[in-house]
Order: structure tokens, then C-alpha cells, then sequence
């Protein structure tokens, strides 16, 4: 049966060199190791971290002997979503709990939440990308946690942003209760024109990893 698929928007972030991500982690790299001219096929070598680019985090990222992304349901990957409209977010702005409390009543048990801040479109090598993105703030993560969510999305490479005074704390809150974290998407403003996407973002089956690159799609059905 074929699913009657009306749009697609890619929500994933594109991986070249020394594309803009998390400055604690060594550069990408996507380097040619074969030609047409000499072996007669092009072949390409990436170098990247796990949690650079459009990637989802497993509870292993943060959390000692708790699931890696090889041992969470594939079923997990995919389901409804929902776009909450957090564009008027400043620099270094908490996303608070009274930002996400006008959707209560259109958040469901097993959706994905897409924390739409705008950020996406800023991704680049610059101070205000890298270190100064709005951040979800732990009373905000707390309720959705109880709202039985089955994911968060957010367009900058951390839910929590950059500053350690408050990047660990939406991640121990979300990935204590297996709430997936998906990070560094792209989130156009063509997501408020529905109430609810639906979405894919399956990672590659890496061992033990505690995170993966994601290929993350919204469809209307």
C-alpha cells in the first residue's frame, strides 16, 4: 500500500566541510578517495561526529549504562508532530514553559515537539549560531516529559544551548525519561501551516554510539 504523501519538507541540515556544528568536536571532512578518471567510480570518506549536523541523541549521550542508539525501536523514529512557533525567541533566551503553554491542548502522548526558533537559518560559523542560540529551559522540559512526548526538535546544534549553566539540564531532564532529542534541524516557518506533521528521522545503526547523523523528513499525509 502505498501512503498518499501530499509534501515533504527535509528538515536535516547538509554535511560538508567543516560545516558549522558543536565547536568541542573536531571538524567534518568529505573527501574524494576514488575518480571516474583513475578508478573509474567516485567514492567519498566522511569524517564526522555523531552529534554534528541533523543527529538525534540517545539516552547514552549523557547518561552511563542506559540505551545506546542501536538498542532503541526503530518504531521510535517516526510519528506525529507538531510545530511550536518560537521565532520571536532572542539571543540567549530561555524557552519557557509559557511559550509552549498555548499548545497544550494540541500536544498529544507520542508526538514530536519542533521547538521552532529560527536558528536554522542562522547555522554558520559565527558567535551568534555557535554560542548565543535560544535554549529550553528545565521547567519547559519537565512538562513536556509529563505530556509523555516522544521527542524533542530543536534547530540549533544543542537543546540546551552553548553556555554550561544550563546546556545539561533539558538533556539529563529528556533523555532520563527517553524523550529522543533531535538536533541542528532546519525548521521553516511553512511548518506553522498545519497543526500536525508527520515525521522520520531514522538513524543509522551504529554499536554502542550514544548518538547519530539523522535524515530527518515532515510529511502531510
Amino acid at each position: 500500500m502505498m501512503l498518499n504523501i501530499k509534501r515533504m519538507i527535509d528538515l536535516t541540515q547538509p554535511i560538508f566541510n567543516k560545516c558549522p556544528g558543536n565547536p568541542v568536536f573536531p571538524e567534518a571532512t568529505v573527501k574524494k578517495i576514488t575518480s571516474y578518471e583513475k578508478e573509474g567510480w567516485l567514492t567519498e570518506v566522511l569524517s564526522i561526529a555523531t552529534h554534528i549536523s541533523s543527529h538525534v541523541d540517545a539516552p547514552a549521550h549523557l547518561l552511563r549504562g542506559r540505551k545506546t542508539i542501536d538498542q532503541i525501536s526503530l518504531k521510535r523514529f517516526q510519528g506525529p508532530a507538531l510545530a511550536i512557533d518560537l521565532y520571536h525567541k532572542r539571543a540567549d533566551e530561555e524557552i519557557l514553559l509559557k511559550d509552549i503553554l498555548p499548545y497544550e491542548t494540541k500536544i498529544r502522548e507520542g508526538d514530536f515537539v519542533l521547538l521552532c526558533t529560527g536558528w536554522g537559518e542562522k547555522r554558520a560559523a559565527s558567535d551568534e549560531y555557535l554560542f548565543h542560540s535560544p535554549w529550553l529551559g528545565g521547567e519547559a522540559a519537565k512538562w513536556l516529559v509529563k505530556k509523555k512526548i516522544n521527542g524533542v526538535g530543536i534547530d540549533h546544534f544543542s537543546i540546551g544551548g552553548a553556555d554550561p549553566d544550563h546546556v545539561y539540564t533539558p538533556h539529563k531532564i529528556l533523555l532520563e525519561a527517553e524523550v529522543l532529542i533531535l538536533e541542528e534541524l532546519y525548521l521553516p516557518d511553512v511548518l506553522l501551516e498545519r497543526e500536525s506533521w508527520y515525521l522520520v528521522a531514522f538513524p543509522l545503526k551504529i554499536s554502542g554510539a550514544s548518538g547519530s547523523l539523522v535524515r530527518v523528513v515532515a510529511m502531510e499525509i
